[in-house]
């Protein structure tokens, strides 16, 4: 099942970044902004970010619209002509009559289903919200300097690549509770072999790694704890 996110500023990044955790395994996410598209292809290696509006929904079984309300009717057109289901962020759109026609264009294409997705839409919120507060612990990594300027570190978390570090950026976001397996790689500095490290997150928790070389000369990249709080 495809999932696609319109609109990656805060809210955006954060939806993101919940259907990865809760397995949704094609992710699209689209922005208006092609600066923000190109700076987001790296911060979420796991979701397709496409150039395009068209590209972003083609495919998609749900679409998350997170842009300014002014432009939620014409995402919701689409969306809906394409077969998706909706989850808009409020408000739907400034003005009633724009609310009434996107409301009226949902039930007429779903209106034996559309109680039912906002139902799980709900579900999902809270659901994300209830296991963000009580069962995550707080991951950051950060990148060594001396890395040279165009070497990116490659984080992966139990198997799965969630970020690619470069210059200037840390990972900075919340893991699930329990024993996490974080593994790091650089490139293009030539060839370097992945290391692992066993995490034990607790729920509440802030854990601080930095990547860097094993030892100087070194293409192997490991992670050096910076402490806990």
């Amino acid at each position: 099942m495809k999932i696609a996110v319109i609109g990656l500023g805060s809210i955006g990044r954060r939806h993101l970044g919940n259907f990865h955790t809760i397995g949704v395994e094609t992710l699209a996410g689209y922005d208006a902004s092609e600066t923000q598209r190109d700076a987001l292809r790296a911060q979420f290696p796991y979701a397709r970010i496409a150039s395009t509006l068209e590209e972003a929904l083609d495919g998609a079984a749900g679409v998350a619209v997170c842009t300014p309300p002014s432009s939620h009717l014409e995402i919701a057109r689409l969306a809906v002509a394409g077969g998706a289901h909706l989850m808009i962020e409020k408000p739907p759109a400034v003005r009633k009559r724009v609310q009434r026609e996107i409301i009226c264009k949902m039930k007429s294409k779903y209106i034996s289903t559309c109680r039912i997705v906002l139902i799980l839409a709900l579900m999902y919120a809270v659901s994300i919200g209830t296991a963000a507060a009580r069962s995550t612990g707080r991951l950051i990594v950060s990148r060594d300097p001396n890395l040279g300027w165009n070497s990116v570190v490659n984080l992966r978390i139990d198997g799965r690549s969630v970020a690619n570090i470069g210059r200037g950026s840390q990972f900075n976001r919340s893991v699930w509770t329990g024993r996490r397996v974080l593994s790091v790689s650089a490139w293009p500095s030539g060839p370097s072999r992945s290391n692992s490290t066993v995490l034990n997150v607790r729920r509440g928790r802030t854990y601080r790694f930095t990547a860097a070389r094993r030892w100087w000369g070194s293409n192997s990249v490991v992670l050096v704890p910076q402490g806990q709080f």
